[in-house]
């Protein structure tokens, strides 16, 4: 009898001591996912400026798709963590997904900087811009005024674009608005298009500056459309 009770102290010291750690851990793992939650990034571009923490990275990626995140499952169903990066010479948040907490190579990289967000192409050790069409090239170019203030396009190639685009009307070109309500950059870039030809895509924006997911390509005189269906531009 003196045995069994022996036996059953030593279980229960024994569970006692599991339970304990394995307390100290959830703890550990609840405070630490506080604490990641909490941590923001003050993120800024020429176009604006983001507080971003975990639910606004979250909001702002879900509004892409899984294949233009290049993706395989829900934005819900990974672990985000976040730290500083740079992006083409700006203050960026990076963003990594992780399948499990002990995950060491993330299966996806982004990076948010100012409202645009950025996804990191392995194969072309770059970073792409998103766009609901895909995801992009980009050559960085600026231009300045007489006053010295930095602009966030090309006044001349917005006027070329222009005189190239605004022929189509929103419906045409799936957009929102017609094409002369935006303004218009050209990425520095080239894509293949459903003909074959090499097209450079051109991202709209709103006349403030606010970047939108609209956008369209263009070969010379002729335009092409982003088709949803084809997943590749179409000649508009």
């Amino acid at each position: 009898m003196k045995k069994i009770i022996t036996v059953l102290v030593a279980v229960i010291v024994v569970s006692a001591i599991l339970f304990g750690i394995t307390f100290a851990i959830k703890k550990y793992k609840e405070n630490n996912a506080l604490a990641t939650a909490d941590t923001v990034y003050e993120v800024s571009d020429n176009k604006g400026s983001v507080t971003v923490n975990e639910s606004v990275a979250r909001q702002m990626l879900g509004q892409y798709s899984l294949e233009v995140l290049g993706i395989e499952k829900p934005l819900d169903k990974y672990i985000m963590k976040l730290s500083e990066t740079s992006v083409f010479n700006n203050f960026a948040c990076k963003v990594e997904l992780f399948l499990t907490e002990e995950a060491e190579i993330p299966e996806a990289i982004f990076a948010i900087s100012g409202y645009e967000c950025f996804v990191f192409d392995a194969t072309k050790n770059e970073y792409l811009l998103l766009t609901l069409n895909g995801a992009f090239s980009v050559e960085v170019t600026e231009t300045t005024t007489e006053a010295d203030e930095t602009l966030f396009y090309d006044e001349e190639n917005n006027t070329k674009l222009h005189k190239v685009i605004d022929k189509f009307s929103a419906r045409e070109l799936g957009f929102q608005k017609n094409p002369q309500e935006y303004v218009m950059v050209i990425l520095g870039t080239t894509v293949k298009a459903k003909d074959g030809k090499a097209v450079y895509p051109v991202k709209m924006y709103e006349t403030d500056g606010t970047p939108t997911n609209y956008t369209c390509a263009i070969d010379g005189e002729t335009v092409y459309k982003f088709d949803t269906k084809e997943k590749m531009y179409v000649k508009a």
